[in-house]
C-alpha cells in the first residue's frame, strides 16, 4: 500500500475569530430564514454565505456533521435562487434546513453567473445528492449569459465539459480538451491567467488522468493540482479569501474518481478532506 502523501494548507492566523463568526451565523440562522420567506431575492446570498460558512467550518475543523448540514443548506438555497430566478411570479416550495420556505420567483442577474452554478453542481457530486444535481445540470447556460457576471469561453467550455460529466450521449473526450483549450492562459488579463493556470488548468488535468485509466497518473496529478491550488490561494492578497480554504472542484473530481474508479487515494490535505472524498458521513 503506499503511503498516503500530506499537503498542508497555507497560513492563516487569528483563527479563533473564525469561531466567533461561525457562532455569529448560527446564531442568525433562523432569523435569516424567515427574512427569506419575504425576501426571495436574497436566496443567492445566503448560499454564498452560508457556503462561506462550510469553508470557516472546515477550518476550524468542525464536527463532520455541521460541515455537511452547511452544504447542504448551500446548496437548496443555491437551487432554489435558480429556480426563482427561472419562474419569475410563480411559486414553489424549497427545504431550506429544518424548514420549508414557500417562494414567488424573481428575476434577477445577481448571483447566476458560473462560477456560482459550478458551486452547486460540485457541492451536488461532493454530498451524492444525485435529485439536486440532475436539477443543476437542467439549468440553461442561457441563464447565466444574463449574469451580472459574464461567462468568457473559458467558463463556457468549464459548464459544458460539468454538464457532460453525466451525459453518455456526448462526446466527454473532445468537450474536456476544448476545456483545456479554452483554459489556456494566454489573452487572459494577468488575475485571470493565474485562475486559469493554477486551478482550472490543474483540475482539467486532473480528469484526463482519470478518463486515462492510470490510477499512478492520478496521483501524480491530484498532488500537483493541490500545490497548484496552495500556491494560488496561500498568496498574501488572497490567503484570507475563504473560497481557497477548501477545494470544492478538486473535491468533487476526487469523488468522481473514487466513486466510479474506485481509484485509491494517496493525497491528504485540508483542501481536500479525505473523509468527503471518502462518503464517510
Amino acid at each position: 500500500m503506499s503511503k498516503i502523501k500530506q499537503i498542508s494548507r497555507h497560513p492563516i492566523k487569528n483563527i479563533h475569530l473564525i469561531s466567533k463568526k461561525i457562532n455569529f451565523y448560527n446564531e442568525g440562522l433562523e432569523e435569516d430564514l424567515d427574512y427569506l420567506q419575504k425576501n426571495p431575492k436574497n436566496l443567492g446570498h445566503f448560499s454564498q454565505k452560508i457556503l462561506q460558512a462550510v469553508s470557516m467550518a472546515a477550518l476550524i475543523e468542525l464536527p463532520h456533521e455541521a460541515i455537511i448540514n452547511y452544504m447542504q443548506i448551500s446548496l437548496s438555497a443555491g437551487l432554489g435562487h435558480f429556480q426563482s430566478t427561472l419562474n419569475p411570479g410563480k411559486t414553489f416550495d424549497i427545504d431550506v434546513g429544518n424548514k420549508k420556505l414557500l417562494m414567488r420567483g424573481v428575476e434577477t442577474t445577481a448571483y447566476i453567473d458560473t462560477f456560482r452554478w459550478e458551486r452547486l453542481f460540485h457541492l451536488a457530486i461532493i454530498l451524492r445528492d444525485k435529485g439536486c444535481r440532475q436539477i443543476v445540470d437542467s439549468i440553461p447556460e442561457s441563464l447565466m449569459r444574463q449574469a451580472n457576471i459574464k461567462p468568457d469561453d473559458a467558463d463556457d467550455a468549464i459548464v459544458s465539459f460539468y454538464k457532460g460529466l453525466y451525459d453518455p450521449k456526448v462526446n466527454i473526450g473532445a468537450l474536456l480538451l476544448k476545456a483545456i483549450k479554452a483554459c489556456n492562459p494566454n489573452g487572459y488579463e494577468v488575475e485571470r491567467e493565474d485562475y486559469l493556470l493554477y486551478i482550472k488548468g490543474a483540475e482539467l488535468s486532473l480528469y484526463r488522468s482519470i478518463f486515462s485509466n492510470e490510477p499512478q497518473e492520478y496521483s501524480k496529478y491530484l498532488a500537483e493540482a493541490i500545490l497548484d491550488h496552495k500556491k494560488y490561494w496561500g498568496n498574501k492578497e488572497r490567503a484570507y479569501n475563504n473560497t481557497g480554504w477548501i477545494s470544492y472542484p478538486l473535491i468533487a473530481a476526487c469523488v468522481i474518481a473514487h466513486d466510479s474508479k474506485e481509484y485509491p487515494i494517496e493525497v491528504d490535505s485540508p483542501y481536500v478532506p479525505l473523509w468527503l472524498v471518502k462518503h464517510e458521513f
